[in-house]
């Protein structure tokens, strides 16, 4: 292909100075970290299931979190929100794409007459990306962009 890079680590970088590229490696990182620390501690550590999800989902949110901001967001040289702004946006962001998903498995699958493990799958998608432009453009962005409030 044009463009690309020959040799690995120059496609790596090519690769690794995409926030897109990024993003996507976080998530799987995220997914490993939230699938295999709740197996690891409802299995090998014997809690209930309940308790390991919360526990891996906590831990996988704090990492989401952290890799958005230090890591996909890297290239923005001064954010225009501080960061208890960035938190409360975020947290945001989480809720409507909880919400979002919840409406598409239990709401929308059943109008569409489909199930919702496929609605879940779509609804993955969708909010992964919408989810992406809004941490871009509503949470993670340089102080030249306007987004709101940036106290």
């Amino acid at each position: 292909m044009a463009g690309l890079p020959a040799n690995p680590p120059a496609l790596a970088r090519f690769v690794l100075a995409r926030p897109e590229a990024r993003f996507l490696i976080t998530g799987g990182a995220v997914a490993v970290v939230y699938i295999g620390l709740t197996l690891l501690l409802s299995t090998v550590a014997g809690l209930p299931m309940p308790a390991a999800v919360a526990i891996g989902y906590a831990l996988a949110v704090v990492l989401h979190f952290s890799m958005q901001r230090w890591f996909v967001f890297r290239h923005v040289e001064s954010f225009a929100l501080r960061p208890h702004r960035q938190v409360l946006r975020y947290a945001i962001v989480g809720v409507i794409q909880y919400a979002t998903t919840l409406a598409a498995t239990e709401l929308l699958a059943p109008s569409l007459g489909i199930s919702p493990q496929i609605a879940f799958l779509g609804v993955v998608a969708v909010t992964s990306t919408t989810g992406f432009l809004m941490l871009r453009h509503g949470v993670f962005h340089a102080e030249s962009e306007p987004a709101g409030d940036t106290a």
